[in-house]
């Protein structure tokens, strides 16, 4: 099985980090505060993942909203440069807002 096109951006956002970055980009999708309405991942779901396996828990968590998640995690670490080349022109998904 392939992977999909949502879940190709994701790896590439991941892949264009520092592992430093990386490791905040973990963080911030696994703390209380950050994620506005949605739920945070538990810690150790993410703990020693690599990137292809951070796409995996992602998608199983936030399904169609998973890119959404990335950019409000991304705004937050001031990585705007990733949103303008990856998150600017997400489809819309029916009763959510991806652009937000």
């Amino acid at each position: 099985v392939g992977i999909s096109y949502c879940e190709y951006v994701l790896l590439e956002i991941l892949n264009s980090l520092s592992n430093e970055n990386f490791i905040k980009f973990k963080w911030h999708v696994t703390n209380e505060g950050f994620l506005e309405t949605f739920s945070i991942i538990p810690p150790f779901k993410l703990e020693d993942k690599s990137r292809e396996e951070t796409v995996t828990v992602m998608f199983q968590t936030y399904s169609v909203h998973t890119l959404k998640v990335t950019k409000i995690v991304l705004k937050q670490m001031c990585e705007n440069d990733l949103v303008d080349k990856y998150l600017t022109d997400l489809p819309e998904i029916p009763g959510k807002s991806i652009k937000d």
